[in-house]
């Protein structure tokens, strides 16, 4: 239960709650939040790394939240992954953070879901979604790949679940490691994207 406003909020406010009900475990659902075991980070230092994108600094929604430097990538052979690394002006947050990667696969800048961050008239065919805050002894939240239509159902997984996390707050980097298939990458075409770092509300 996630509960936010906005600027024009008033500043007090109540809920009330009516009724709460314990449900017996189902299979997991697309849509689902995920307890997440983050990978150690130390596992990426046999990857090499490129730099595909830089950022200034201090140009983020909220000085609270992450901002990104750098975004680099590389493939892990070994089980055909592709990682998305942020490199971070700062440490990541200790009990929250989200990242996002909205990917154009085809090049068509007019179909797709619509970016609803900054550059708007951005359009994605996939979007890569780690937003996880910090439970007892675990990390939970949202992680997966999913493709617009899924996306419009906050099915940020309907593609797939397997998306591991790193955190490495010494080198102040967040990394996202996603199975090649499920990106859905044209063979030797080219892909623009973006990529966000910040928290699951902004």
């Amino acid at each position: 239960l996630g509960i936010t406003s906005s600027a024009t909020a008033p500043r007090d406010f109540a809920i009330e709650i009516d009724d709460v009900e314990l449900v017996a475990a189902t299979a997991p659902r697309a849509g689902a939040v995920h307890k997440v075991k983050l990978t150690d980070p130390r596992a990426l230092d046999r990857l090499s790394f490129a730099t595909i994108g830089r950022d200034d600094r201090g140009d983020g929604t909220s000085p609270r939240l992450p901002d990104a430097r750098e975004l680099q990538l590389a493939v892990d052979p070994a089980d055909d992954r592709v990682w998305f690394r942020f490199v971070l002006q700062s440490p990541p947050p200790a009990d929250a953070f989200g990242l996002n990667i909205a990917l154009d696969l085809d090049g068509n800048p007019d179909n797709g879901g619509a970016w609803w961050g900054q550059n708007r008239a951005f359009h994605y065919d996939r979007l890569v979604t780690a937003y996880l805050s910090r439970g007892a002894g675990y990390w939970q939240g949202f992680v997966g790949v999913a493709d617009p239509a899924q996306v419009a159902t906050f099915a940020m997984d309907g593609r797939s679940s397997d998306v591991r996390v790193a955190v490495d707050p010494a080198r102040r980097t967040l990394a996202a490691g996603v199975p090649r298939a499920a990106l859905g990458l044209p063979a030797g075409g080219h892909v623009r994207l973006i990529g966000t770092v910040g928290s699951s509300f902004t």
